[in-house]
């Protein structure tokens, strides 16, 4: 047997930074060996103000060293380590990637969210093995929502759409963990500025893709498949929207607009 190498990835995410390493006995033989999560909010303010702060620099290169310490620590000599969302929308990202290169040493990649998707579903199916072929992923995370509808394993539509729990969070001023009633109070509020909202085309394999309604709700092409979309579209409309506002300063409270 070969001598195996260790390798690792890292997924600065919306939410927080995590690192896995593993031992590579070959491409199907992948032991883990060590993960951590690392408490790093990278989606904390950019979706209201698509700028990443001092602070979150300073945070963020205290975190890549730290796995570029462990990195060394475990011997890795391959890696891959991609940002998402938050970074995307951060105008600031390259100067955030080149801090990042410089404090750590580590070549963080920003991925587009097709990528990100594909990741996604690849864990999925490997995690879950042949036996058990999914017919839908979903996958929700801190600055966005992936929907993925398969069949023999191939994506047949898939969809990204602005609704991840940082993203929540921050622009309904949300505290943390709401009770239904207040939920309800947010959502209605959240509902009034669809009106706002952006056109965002999202092609889909096979075809189909959203268009915008005459009520401002979003609604897959597909007739077969909006009434299970269009309560997910709807919400990411006002979502955009209501961003939207607050980015060009006309944000008004949520709980004066209910």
């Amino acid at each position: 047997m070969s001598e195996p190498v260790h390798i690792a990835a890292i997924d600065a995410g919306s939410n927080a930074v995590r690192l896995s390493v593993a031992r590579a006995y070959s491409a199907l033989d992948i032991e883990p060996v060590h993960v951590e999560r690392y408490p790093l909010r990278l989606g904390e303010s950019v979706f209201v103000r698509p700028r990443f702060s001092e602070e979150i620099f300073k945070k963020a290169t205290k975190a890549f060293r730290h796995f570029r310490e462990l990195m060394d620590e475990f011997g890795v000599t391959r890696y891959r380590a991609v940002a998402t969302s938050a970074t995307r929308e951060a105008r600031n990202r390259k100067v955030f990637v080149r801090r990042i290169k410089q404090k750590s040493g580590i070549t963080l990649e920003v991925i587009n969210a097709a990528e990100e998707s594909r990741l996604g579903r690849e864990a999925v199916l490997a995690a879950l093995g042949p036996e058990a072929p999914p017919r839908c992923i979903v996958d929700l995370g801190g600055g966005s929502l992936e929907i993925s509808i398969l069949r023999d394993r191939t994506v047949e539509q898939g969809a990204q759409l602005p609704v991840g729990t940082v993203r929540l969070m921050t622009t309904l001023e949300l505290p943390g963990v709401i009770r239904l009633a207040e939920a309800a109070v947010r959502t209605r509020a959240a509902g009034v500025e669809t009106s706002a909202a952006p056109e965002f085309g999202r092609k889909h394999r096979g075809g189909a893709g959203w268009e915008r309604g005459n009520a401002g709700e979003y609604r897959s092409r597909d007739a077969s498949t909006r009434p299970a979309n269009d309560g997910i579209v709807a919400l990411a409309g006002a979502l955009a929207g209501h961003s939207q506002a607050r980015r060009a300063g006309t944000h008004e409270s949520l709980c004066g607009a209910a």
